[in-house]
C-alpha cells in the first residue's frame, strides 16, 4: 500500500500531463509546418511551370 502513496510525490508523475500537452502541441505544429512547406513548394513549381511558356524561346544571356 505504501507504494502507492509514494507515487504521486514523485516530480514526474506531477508534471507528466503538462510534458505531455507541451509534447502533443509541438509535434502539432510541426506537422503544420509541414504541410505549409508542401503547399508552398507546390505553389513554387506551378509558378515556374506558367512562368516557362511565357518566356522566349531563343532568349540568350546576355554576358
Amino acid at each position: 500500500m505504501i507504494p502507492f502513496l509514494v507515487v504521486p510525490c514523485v516530480a514526474g508523475a506531477v508534471t507528466a500531463p503538462a510534458t505531455r500537452t507541451a509534447m502533443l502541441r509541438e509535434h502539432f505544429m510541426l506537422e503544420r509546418l509541414r504541410l505549409f512547406f508542401i503547399i508552398l513548394l507546390g505553389e513554387t513549381v506551378l509558378t515556374a511551370g506558367r512562368a516557362m511558356p511565357a518566356a522566349p524561346a531563343d532568349a540568350r544571356s546576355t554576358n
